[in-house]
């Protein structure tokens, strides 16, 4: 009878530690069977760390943050390098503002992607919209972690496009032509820079879309910049080469253009900035060969009374054969802010 006693005692230890254990563990460490977003908590942040098909996602619409809420994670997220590697049953990817960084190649391989929504573009929200615009500060993007392909990474597979940019070659799915960036209050980016004299300067506030942050990305079609109240700056070089752009709206908190950002978008014809008093600088729109409209509804029409400021040759399209209508030219030299681009008399 002890000896029955002393067993079934020692099967209730070994599950009550088993439960104990279980219970211990962060989502997706528990049980058996692992599949869908699998998440665990490294150095007390919460890490998306694999994705395991489970046959559940039959529209191929793959939203993180309602897995996030299922599981009951609202605080920050990182998705690991690879976390996504191969998930070719997502077509549309849709990432949380909860999310803080994204790994390199997290996105690799997922070969029919052609949608894709992001709070930020490359590591994380800390990016300049100038090439090494500020000093180094801890956990600042750099180089091509400030850019799209950072997302996708450099390995070569059946179903990935080149995307050559300042920094290399990359590879990103045929499939993707649409990007959304909603950079909501919570992707907020203060620069402080500390001065000789100890005295400190908030240099930028919001986000910017980085410099070349998009630069060859010859697939994309589309870039929703969501007009949320938190993008102030399109960085330099930001769209340089997309030549599958057809057109884009800037949302009305941008302030700031900066030099080159849309150069050699072949294909874009139609551009609306929706705010005022913005900054534009030079060379922006050049070798845009099929510009039609700036902030109009009517074919060959620029209307420049969004902006306070114009750089050299901001508008030369390219475009000799045609002559353009201007509207609130204001005290603009259009001589210099159109270079090549003809006016109609």
């Amino acid at each position: 009878m002890k000896r029955l006693l002393n067993i079934f005692l020692t099967v209730v230890l070994v599950a009550v530690c088993a439960f104990g254990l279980t219970a211990c563990k962060t989502p997706d460490e528990t049980g058996d069977k692992k599949e869908g977003v699998l998440i665990k908590k490294e150095k007390g942040i919460y890490v998306v760390y694999d994705y395991v098909d489970d046959g559940k996602l039959t529209d191929g619409v793959l939203d993180l943050g309602k897995v996030l809420e299922q599981k009951g994670i609202t605080t920050q997220v990182k998705i690991k390098s690879g976390a996504f590697d191969g998930a070719d049953n997502i077509n549309k990817l849709i990432v949380p503002d909860t999310v803080v960084e994204i790994q390199e190649g997290a996105f690799r391989k997922m070969s029919n992607l052609y949608e894709l929504h992001v709070p930020f573009i490359g590591l994380n929200a800390k990016a300049d919209a100038q090439y090494e615009q500020t000093d180094a500060t801890e956990g600042k993007a750099v180089d091509n972690e400030t850019t799209i392909a950072h997302f996708f990474g450099t390995e070569v597979y059946d179903g990935g496009a080149t995307l050559t940019n300042y920094f290399g070659t990359f590879y990103v799915p045929f499939t993707l032509s649409k990007v959304v960036v909603n950079a909501t209050a919570n992707v907020d980016y203060s620069v402080i820079n500390t001065g000789d004299n100890g005295q400190v300067k908030v240099v930028k506030e919001g986000y910017a879309i980085p410099s070349r942050a998009f630069e060859g990305a010859t697939t994309i079609q589309t870039v929703e910049l969501v007009d949320n109240g938190n993008i102030k700056e399109i960085g330099e070089y930001a769209f340089y080469g997309c030549s599958a752009l057809t057109k884009i709206t800037i949302p009305t908190t941008v302030n700031k253009i900066y030099n080159n950002a849309f150069v050699d978008c072949k294909n874009l014809k139609e551009v609306s900035v929706l705010g005022s008093g913005v900054v534009l600088g030079e060379n922006v729109f050049v070798g845009c060969g099929k510009m039609d409209k700036l902030n109009s509804q009517t074919q060959l029409t620029l209307d420049l009374g969004a902006f306070s400021a114009i750089g050299y040759k901001a508008f030369d399209f390219g475009r000799d054969k045609v002559e353009f209508n201007v509207l609130n030219k204001g005290t603009f030299n259009l001589n210099d802010i159109l270079g090549q681009t003809k006016v109609k008399n």
